[in-house]
This record gives C-alpha cells, sequence and structure tokens, in this order.
C-alpha cells in the first residue's frame, strides 16, 4: 500500500471497503478495493476469486472496468482498479427526469458493446444493474463487479445457483428457482435497465421474490407454457400460482419513450430466454448493415450536400460512434481535450437562421476555419469563426429584422430575407451586399438549389407563390401560383430537376438521396423516405433530436457526416440568443470508433 496515498473513501461492498486513492510515483488515480480475510484457512472469498478470473479473461475492452494490479495488504489483499467517477445509478437518481433518448441510446450502445465482450469470452455477468455500471469523467460507461461472474457451459450442462442478480433487475427463470441457464439471464437486466433508462425508475421494483414476479406479470402478463415450455420444468413452478393476466402494451408504460426503444425494450424482456435478442445480435445487426448504420446517423444528426452522400459504411459506423459519445458530452456538458465548446455572442436580437458558408470540418491546428452565417431580428446577417469564437464580419444594419437566409458555398455567397420580403445577397468573404430583389410581401421559405447547369434560388410567399431567381444577380426566372393565400414549404430534390411545395409545417431540405430530414419546433427529428413514385415524402418515423439545456434551442446546423463542428442556438431571454458552437477531433480517440 506505500506505493499509493488515500485521497478519500467511496464506499462498502460485500466484501470490502473501496478508496479512493492516487499513486504516488505516476500520480495515477485508482479506486482500491480491500478484501479482508475472515480466517486465514478459510482462504480468499469465491466472489474476489471470480471477480480476478473473470477480469482476467476480458482485460483490455473499453467498456468493461479495468483491474491494474493485485497485492496483498495484512491480513487480505488489495485489487486496485482504475477511477470511474460515478455510476449509472448515480445518473438516473440525480436525472430531474427520465434521460433524453441521445444519452439512453449512448449508454445502452456502450453497455451492449460490454456485455457483447463478455459472452463471446463465455463470461456471464449474473449482477448486471446499473450501480455496477460505473461512469467516467467522459461519459463513458463500464461493467463492473464481476464477484457474481461465471464461466457459463454453451451446452447448459452446467448447474449454478439461482440467488444470483440484485432481484429488481433478476430474470423470471431464476425466481422460478432455475439451476441451468445461460447469458440470457444476464439479456433481462439489460432490459429492465433500459426500461429504468426511460422511465426514470425500476420497471419491477419488488421487495421480495414472489412480489418481483408479481410486479413482471403485472406488465408481461403471466407466463403459459404455450408461451414458454421450459417453465414446467422449472423447479419452483408448480410450487407459485398467479391470476391469470393480460400483458399490457409497454407504450402505456413508457408513454414517452420512441416506438424503436420499446421494440428493442421488448426483445429483451421475453419469457423464454433463448428467445431474448442478444447483445451481440443488437450490436452486429447494426455495425454490419449500412443501412441500418445510415439510419442511426440519420436519427440524430441530418447530412446535407447530396452529392456528397458516397460514404462507406465504416465512415458511417465511425461517425455514430463518435457522435454517441459527444452527445453525451454536449448534454453533460464535460469537454475534453478533443472537445470545445465557446459561446458566441455578438447579436442584439434573437438569431433566426443559420448556416454553414465554409466547410465544417475543424482543424485543431488553426489551417482551416469554419464559418457559420447568421441572421437576426437586430437586421444584421453576420458570419462568425467557429472554433475561435469570434466574428469576422457584419452587415450594415437592415430597415427590417432579417428571418431567414441560405448560404451557396461554392458561390461564397449568403442570401437573406427580412420580414418585410426584401431579398439581398450578400459577398461571403466581407460581408457587401451584391444585389436585391423585392417580393411583393413576407417570403415563408427559401430553397438554394446549386443546379450543374445553374444555381438558382427559390423563394416560396406567404400568399402561395413561389419565386425562381438567378443567383447571385437575384434576377426573376419565373413566377409560379402553388398554394393560393398559403405559406409554403420547399423542397428540391437531391438532383435539383425538380422542387416540392407543400403547406408549411415544417422546414424541409434536402439532405440524402433517399431520406429527408426536418427539424420541427419541439426538436424532433423526423425522418421522411422520399418516394419517387408519387414525389412525396413519407414520414417513417420521428426522433428526439435535444434535450436539457437546449430544449430552447431554435436550430441547429446541417452537418456533413463527416464534419468536426456544429452550432446551435441557445435562447437566453425573450429577444436575445447566443450560438454556441461544438467542435471535435474525429482523430482523437479513434479506437473507440471501430470494432
Amino acid at each position: 500500500m506505500d506505493q499509493y496515498s488515500i485521497l478519500g473513501r467511496i464506499g462498502e461492498g460485500a466484501h470490502g471497503i473501496v478508496f479512493k486513492a492516487k499513486h504516488v510515483e505516476t500520480g495515477e488515480i485508482v479506486a482500491l478495493k480491500k478484501v479482508a480475510l475472515r480466517r486465514l484457512e478459510d482462504g480468499i472469498p469465491n466472489q474476489a476469486l471470480r471477480e480476478i478470473k473473470a477480469l482476467q479473461e476480458i482485460e483490455d475492452n473499453q467498456h468493461v472496468v479495468q483491474l491494474k494490479a493485485v497485492f496483498p495488504h495484512g491480513a487480505g489483499f488489495v485489487l486496485a482498479f482504475e477511477f470511474m467517477l460515478s455510476d449509472l445509478a448515480e445518473v438516473v437518481r440525480h436525472a430531474q427526469r427520465p434521460l433524453v433518448q441521445a444519452q439512453v441510446k449512448s449508454y445502452l450502445q456502450m453497455l451492449l458493446k460490454g456485455v457483447a465482450f463478455c459472452h463471446a469470452n463465455n463470461i456471464v455477468h449474473r449482477d448486471l444493474k446499473p450501480a455496477n455500471l460505473l461512469i467516467s469523467a467522459s461519459g463513458q460507461l463500464k461493467i463492473a463487479d464481476f464477484g457474481l461472474a461465471r464461466v457459463f457451459s454453451p451446452d447448459g450442462s452446467r448447474l449454478y445457483t439461482h440467488q444470483v442478480a440484485t432481484r429488481w433487475y433478476r430474470a423470471p427463470e431464476l425466481l422460478y428457482g432455475a439451476r441451468q441457464y445461460d447469458q440470457g439471464v444476464d439479456l433481462w437486466a439489460v432490459g429492465c435497465i433500459l426500461g429504468e433508462l426511460l422511465n426514470g425508475s425500476p420497471l419491477f421494483p419488488g421487495e421480495n421474490d414472489i412480489e418481483q414476479l408479481c410486479c413482471v406479470l403485472r406488465i408481461l402478463g403471466t407466463p403459459s407454457p404455450q408461451v414458454w415450455p421450459e417453465i414446467t420444468e422449472l423447479p419452483d413452478y408448480n410450487k407459485i400460482s398467479f391470476k391469470e393476466q393480460a400483458p399490457v402494451p409497454l407504450e402505456e408504460v413508457l408513454p414517452d419513450a420512441s416506438p424503436q426503444a420499446l421494440d428493442l425494450l421488448g426483445q429483451f424482456l421475453l419469457y423464454p430466454p433463448r428467445q431474448r435478442i442478444s447483445a451481440s445480435q443488437v450490436w452486429n445487426e447494426v455495425s454490419r448493415t449500412k443501412e441500418l448504420w445510415r439510419q442511426l446517423c440519420l436519427r440524430r444528426w441530418s447530412s446535407c450536400k447530396a452529392s456528397q452522400m458516397t460514404l462507406g459504411t465504416q465512415t458511417w459506423k465511425q461517425y455514430y460512434l463518435c457522435r454517441s459519445e459527444l452527445e453525451f458530452r454536449m448534454e453533460s456538458g464535460r469537454p475534453e481535450k478533443d472537445f470545445i465548446c465557446k459561446a458566441i455572442a455578438g447579436h442584439n436580437g434573437g438569431i433566426d437562421e443559420l448556416a454553414y458558408i465554409s466547410t465544417n470540418e475543424c482543424r485543431f491546428d488553426g489551417q482551416e476555419k469554419s464559418v457559420v452565417c447568421t441572421v437576426s431580428s437586430d437586421g444584421t446577417v453576420r458570419a462568425w469563426d467557429v472554433q475561435e469564437g469570434t466574428e469576422i464580419w457584419s452587415s450594415p444594419l437592415q430597415p427590417a429584422a432579417l428571418v431567414n437566409l441560405v448560404t451557396y458555398p461554392r458561390l461564397q455567397l449568403v442570401v437573406t430575407v427580412d420580414k418585410l420580403g426584401l431579398i439581398k445577397a450578400w459577398k461571403a468573404e466581407n460581408g457587401r451586399e451584391r444585389a436585391s430583389f423585392p417580393l411583393p410581401t413576407y417570403s415563408s421559405a427559401l430553397q438554394a438549389c446549386d443546379h450543374p447547369e445553374g444555381p438558382f434560388l427559390l423563394v416560396a410567399s406567404a400568399e402561395g407563390v413561389l419565386y425562381a431567381l438567378t443567383v447571385p444577380q437575384l434576377q426573376l426566372l419565373s413566377r409560379t401560383s402553388v398554394f393560393p393565400s398559403s405559406p409554403t414549404s420547399l423542397l428540391c430534390s437531391p438532383d435539383c430537376q425538380w422542387v416540392l411545395a407543400s403547406t408549411q409545417d415544417s422546414d424541409l431540405g434536402p439532405k440524402d438521396q433517399s431520406r429527408v430530414l426536418t427539424a420541427s419546433f419541439d426538436l424532433s427529428l423526423r425522418v421522411y423516405v422520399w418516394n419517387k413514385e408519387n414525389k412525396f415524402p413519407v414520414l417513417k418515423s420521428c426522433y428526439h433530436l435535444l434535450g436539457g439545456s437546449h430544449r430552447w434551442a431554435s436550430g441547429f446546423t446541417h452537418v456533413e457526416s463527416d464534419s468536426m463542428s456544429i452550432v446551435g442556438v441557445e435562447a437566453r431571454s425573450i429577444g436575445t440568443s447566443i450560438l454556441r458552437s461544438y467542435c471535435f477531433n474525429m482523430q482523437r480517440g479513434s479506437d473507440d470508433c471501430v470494432d
């Protein structure tokens, strides 16, 4: 113990006290678990031996807590683990409401990777619960406390005790006294943990084994031999009888959860253990299927410039994995050296729209800038350096508030419209006015179309009239009435050959060859599938975009799948907003982005 300096006490487990300590020579912070031997002739406790053996079998996995050293101390020994800031139980306990979907997805992803790795090495944990899922300062989740872990026999021939797992996360077969079981008990626990993250509290909080079964039956219904044939072979099946109950739909139990989350939850919480979806099955299904990876990415982040949508599976996979960790850092406000968050102030009014005029591939060496342009109710359009958090230029004060803008990065052009309908084009390098075009009434939508034969601008007026203007001259090309006396939303096809106009209920924009993503006022990200036959998008699914401190944000920039910065608007008070930029280095932490 001389090589460590004790910094404080963390807690106490079944077989010892856990301390926070610092290695004297290296300065590394660790967690020390002191295990005392009650009688020397009894030897090392079985649970301690199992934990050491299990961690040695699955060492060097990024989602399993690392055992750094084992050494004798007095009448016992000490296990030195990497230090983790908190655990998932504490995160759920201190949340004022259920976690937002981005956080649930991120935690579940890391849990699945860790469980899949354990099962691939024939290790069944047998005590998965939020308190045994530790969280690092950067938000990374790792599985801990392998005191009940065992090497399981794939043929199911070995007998185990059924008195394992904390009661609230104990699988039904264990509650019925099963002695032969496998990794299915862990998968049930994963389902319970997922349900707790979605609910904000445990799904099955029984006070004893009988009440625990009752809690399960109230939601999932009474199991029958027709649904679960093996139940009749369980030791305690004939000792316990329950009144027939029908299952309760999960959407009634968790009304705020998305259909996709409920579908996955239902695949974990199945009575027959072998029907439960495995962690590796979930992980491999999405990691090996390009389309599913694209869906996972598109659920959370929009992608623009359809001509650049030629990315491979690995890029999408890397992008999603990095984004999942980034989401937690953004939500929790825990930046690291490869992640920068800046508040950019400068407008005197609320920011109504923003868009990149340059690439948003941030470089931390300062050789390439990412520039975002904004318009505000104070009547100015401004350009900002995302990395530095500084203003590059500002336009002269305009007679009316600016309400919308689009950018043409290839032409280095910014186009704005004010609340009276005056359209103006600005040079992106210095903010000088280049051209203007007055509408007879205010605009309801702008759409930039960078057609191969020449760029043009589409403008929908509040009276349902569609104007096509040349760019950068802003000269009238055509005028078409599409929805008389009705505000209109615009959607340009990926090949810029035709335009979809619809009555305005959300802001539409082309993001993919086959999908369209729109951000509504409530910050839900809606995925539309492009139907080329009738040329109308069909709503496929709806996902929460951001929560927490950003629930009042008015919008986020469209993000390329390999980009390295995003900018959001956060409302501070009535009539004022600030920009908040997030820059991150995709090269750092690359080990977290590939299997």
